[in-house]
Parts: structure tokens; sequence; C-alpha cells
């Protein structure tokens, strides 16, 4: 799929959806443990939890009963996965400044209490994009609450990519196709890394002789 909107002639109608659906369903094919590790990253004070445990399931716009919010239908989140050691809510927009609503947030809570509520597993909330306050992790006293900028997850998946052709082992190569299609998926939707002057290596031509120096500024003056 990502392919066709690259090379082919498919029109891709970038969104908010678009953009969270093709990250997501391709990250949910690496291992847990590094899923879980670039999102912990990614977060402006990295204060998710250090480990999560399987993924059990990932659900994309469920509704859910809108009791005791200022929804009239149902309370509809981007993404809900559950983990082994607990739930996950993310709230995404479609780009990375003030987006974010805090009604909209304090309604997916309720609306997960009246769903899951019952079960009383840890949940946590990602606001992935669209931020308004950097500075701040947490906007409750529950402390449930991570931000994420999808440029800081870009950096985080071109991190982990780079890391695993740095270690050039055969077994890890389906996850770095895994990653090079999300970086893509991220491209198509406008977010890109390009590389600092400061950080470009650098590199000497040496010649062997005064002669070939010669030789060559006479060819070329």
């Amino acid at each position: 799929m990502i392919s066709y909107y690259k090379y082919g002639n498919g029109n891709l109608l970038a969104c908010e959806d678009s953009l969270t659906a093709a990250v997501f369903d391709i990250l949910k094919y690496l291992p847990s443990e590094i899923f879980w590790d670039i999102l912990k990253k990614a977060s402006v004070r990295n204060s998710l939890p250090n480990v999560a445990g399987e993924m059990l399931s990932i659900e994309y716009w469920p509704k859910w009963d809108a009791t005791e919010t200022n929804n009239s239908n149902y309370v509809e989140p981007d993404v809900f996965i559950r983990f082994q050691d607990f739930d996950l809510i993310i709230e995404a927009k479609r780009y990375d400044a003030d987006m974010q609503r805090n009604y909209q947030i304090e309604a997916e809570i309720q609306s997960y209490k009246n769903e899951y509520g019952d079960e009383n597993k840890t949940v946590y909330l990602i606001q992935l994009g669209g931020l308004n306050e950097f500075d701040l992790d947490q906007i409750n006293s529950e402390n449930i609450i991570s931000k994420i900028r999808w440029m800081d997850l870009l950096l985080e998946i071109h991190k982990c990519r780079d890391k695993l052709g740095e270690l050039n082992i055969s077994g890890f190569k389906h996850q770095q196709l895994i990653f090079e299609d999300a970086i893509t998926a991220m491209e198509l939707h406008g977010f890109f890394i390009q590389p600092w002057l400061k950080d470009l290596k650098t590199s000497f031509i040496n010649y062997k002789s005064e002669n070939k120096i010669l030789e060559w500024t006479k060819d070329y003056l």
C-alpha cells in the first residue's frame, strides 16, 4: 500500500486519520518491547512506564459510551491499544502544533472508564501531535497523560533504523523494512528528517604526488 502511493499512481488524501493509521499499522508489526520503547523515548519527558508487556490488541476509532461527557452520541479516540500491563489511548492530530484540546482528552478518559472501568486496569493517554504546551507531560492529577510530537516519533524511528543498520545482522532485516515503511508513510504526510551540515561526515581528497595535483589543476583551469 505504501509503495502504491510512493511509486504508483495512487492519490493519497493526506489527513489526520491516514497519517495515524499508516504509521501505527506499520509499527504494530515490531516486537512489543521495541514498539513501546520508541513511544517512550519520543515522549516529551520520557515519563511513560519502562515496560508495557505484550501488545494484546489494537483498535482504531472505537466508539465509546459518552455518559458523563459533553458528547451527545459517543466518544471516539484515534487509537486504543491493550497491552499486557496497561491500556493506552492515543489522541492524534494532523500537525505538531496547537490542535489538542483538554476537553477532548477528559472525555476520552471518562468514556474509557465507562467501557473498561470495572477491569481496574491502568490506562495511559498519549497526545500525539497538536501540542499546546511542550513543557508539560501531564495535565491532570492522575499522571496518565503524555505528549509526543510527530517529529520526535520520526526521529526515534530513524535512530532505531540506523542502529540496526550498524549492527548488520540479517535477522533484523525485516525490522529495518518496517522502519523504512514507517518513515515513508510519514514523509508522504510531510514529515522529514533532514541532516544538518554539521552532522555530515567530512571527506578529504588525498593526492599522492604533487604532479597529480598539477595535472588536475591544468585540466580544470
